[in-house]
């Protein structure tokens, strides 16, 4: 369970470190904000559900309330929600996991700016 435990957070540090990049190169103005929070609210949120469904599933397997009446129905249930992510992260476009490009995109616009400070 530690180990497991662990894994969960390990792969939620790449989002935790990403996204503010992401949401900064990519959103306007008005979308940052709102593309940080869920973006950063959306692991530990997800770690709530998940323990609260499996809670659930639990409790009503062991009363027979649950159709279902076994626990590994909470392992099926939270890999069915995870299908629309993965198919939503291989149609996403390699353009948006290039770091270079990025980098040199955020040289571009450095170098506009500076011309814009500079021209004034």
């Amino acid at each position: 369970m530690v180990l497991i435990r662990g894994l969960v957070g390990f792969f939620q540090v790449f989002i935790c470190i990403y996204m503010p990049v992401w949401a900064d190169t990519y959103g306007t103005e008005k979308q940052k904000s709102v593309w940080l929070t869920v973006g950063l609210l959306a692991s530990p949120l997800g770690v709530v559900l998940g323990y609260t469904l499996t809670q659930v599933i639990s409790v009503n397997t062991i009363s027979k309330a649950y159709p279902y009446g076994e626990w590994e129905w909470s392992f099926y249930v939270q890999s069915c929600g995870l299908l629309p992510i993965v198919a939503g992260i291989i149609l996403i476009p390699n353009k948006y996991f290039d770091i270079e490009q990025t980098i040199n995109w955020k040289k571009e616009c450095f170098a506009r700016a500076m011309r814009k400070i500079e021209a004034n």
